[in-house]
């Protein structure tokens, strides 16, 4: 999604759009969440398909 964002904001530029400060800003958090968040979401994953055995073994009362 964010690269369609991305992709709309800089033909809007190329374009002419006179709001260019909202157009860089779309760019720039679409390339803060490529580089920062993007690689997080391996680990994400690995973390589901590991499964919630480790964390259901742990008795309620041990909380």
């Amino acid at each position: 999604m964010w690269t369609r964002m991305a992709k709309a904001a800089k033909l809007a530029l190329e374009a002419g759009a006179s709001d260019t400060e909202f157009y860089e800003t779309k760019i720039a958090t679409g390339r803060y969440y490529m580089v920062r968040q993007l690689p997080a979401t391996a680990m994400h994953l690995t973390r589901i398909e590991s499964g919630a055995d480790t964390v259901m073994s742990l008795d309620a009362a041990s909380f």
